[in-house]
């Protein structure tokens, strides 16, 4: 069963309402303290993978003497 992830730009509220309240994940995971953690470790992990990707350097950035360009 795949989990819920927040959707583009998704406030941590709201998200935590949808996961919460998924059908699968209430079949999969009973425990309400087991299911908010794994609903809280979904969007924590989002956030993560968000600010790692807006801090990556790109090939384009990156001039033919491999100096970074600043703009």
């Amino acid at each position: 069963m795949p989990l819920p992830t927040p959707k583009k730009n998704q406030e941590e509220d709201s998200f935590m309402q949808d996961c919460m309240g998924d059908p699968a994940m209430n079949k999969e995971y009973k425990d309400q303290k087991q299911r908010a953690a794994i609903c809280y470790h979904q969007f924590s992990a989002r956030k993560k993978k968000k600010a790692t990707a807006s801090e990556e350097v790109k090939w384009s950035d990156i001039g033919n003497d491999g100096a970074i360009g600043l703009i």
